[in-house]
């Protein structure tokens, strides 16, 4: 938590509307699909942790957000992760540096029409 503090400080000091939050990836009740913008540093770290983040961030972001990932390669859970993100959101950026993948996504939304 010392880490948002200082991030909200940070955004707070240069104007900028920013909310950090910590929250249960599993009890998701309450909160809305507002962010615009999620960012996900090294969170999975189990096979169980990869479809409960992705939930997470499917009930967050609304239509057309940004979802940065960074995670370590090779951690259990991990390419699950991945494959979950892809299939539910549209991949935009992929980088690789060190140990680390970074991946950058958009949200699709939901209820979109079919063609």
């Amino acid at each position: 938590q010392a880490v948002l503090r200082r991030a909200a400080r940070t955004a707070s000091l240069n104007d900028a509307g920013v909310e950090t939050r910590v929250f249960d990836w599993d009890e998701l009740e309450g909160l809305r699909r507002e962010a615009d913008v999620v960012l996900c540093a090294d969170c999975v770290y189990s096979e169980g942790a990869a479809p409960l983040l992705q939930k997470a961030i499917l009930h967050i972001a609304k239509p057309g957000a940004s979802v940065y990932v960074c995670c370590k390669s090779g951690r259990r859970g991990v390419a699950a992760f991945w494959e979950s993100m892809a299939d539910a959101m549209e991949e935009v950026e992929a980088k690789e540096e060190g140990d680390h993948v970074l991946k950058v996504y958009r949200s699709k939304g939901r209820g979109q029409l079919l063609d």
